[in-house]
């Protein structure tokens, strides 16, 4: 039985104390909220590689109606076994999280950083709203957010802005309903964009999030919200 959010939680308090993390304010504020968040979230353990269904099927029949969650917060953990689809380059992480935040319905006010990460986003999410994904990952001993999150947009690409993609994966079609990367740990991020410059940065973003984006939308497509821990 996977526990992932209890390690993740400690191993995140555990981050904050590290001499490089202290001095990104940021940052700090940024994994002390994810763990406010995952210690709220209803956990779904999914199956192994996060499918759930045919995801195939799932991105066909996507659709921005289908975009919201059972409950405000969500956390989607799942071990990975398949890395037939790695490229050189790219690091294998088997333990995942994906945490999901529904902002169908608006940002709640009391909620100061999820308003600022809705801020930092595209303007299509700030509009017609969506679920913000924030992917937590194993690392070399310990869980770590990504630079970068991601939303998923209740809305078509033909009504979206300028910095949304496509879902994606190996060897399935795309959706018509839109994700766009945000930064997430604001330090991490902006050196990542200073190196790269703004566009590739979210290019390479919205690569790095796929995988929990595809997850989610097997899940939203599939509807198999009734067994969680």
């Amino acid at each position: 039985m996977l526990n992932y959010i209890d390690e993740a939680t400690t191993s995140l308090g555990e981050l904050m104390t590290l001499r490089g993390m202290r001095a990104k304010e940021g940052c700090l504020i940024a994994i002390q909220e994810i763990i406010h968040l995952l210690k709220a979230a209803v956990v779904y353990t999914l199956p192994e590689n996060g499918i759930v269904g045919d995801l195939g099927a799932a991105l066909d029949n996507l659709q921005p109606s289908m975009v919201g969650l059972p409950s405000p917060v969500v956390a989607l953990q799942y071990h990975v076994s398949d890395f037939s689809a790695i490229k050189p380059g790219e690091y294998p992480v088997p333990k995942r999280i994906a945490l999901c935040v529904d902002c169908t319905k608006g940002t709640p006010s009391a909620s100061p950083f999820l308003t600022y990460l809705v801020s930092k986003c595209e303007p299509a999410f700030q509009r017609h709203g969506g679920i913000i994904v924030v992917p937590i990952y194993f690392i070399e001993g310990i869980w770590m957010p990504n630079a970068f999150g991601s939303v998923l947009i209740s809305t078509t690409t033909h009504a979206a802005g300028d910095n949304v993609y496509l879902i994606s994966g190996q060897k399935l079609k795309t959706a018509s309903v839109p994700v766009s990367p945000f930064p997430l740990m604001p330090e991490m991020a902006h050196l990542i964009i200073d190196q790269f410059g703004i566009d590739q940065a979210l290019r390479d973003a919205a690569k790095d999030v796929n995988d929990e984006m595809l997850v989610l939308a097997g899940m939203l497509a599939a509807r198999t919200w009734t067994d969680h821990l």
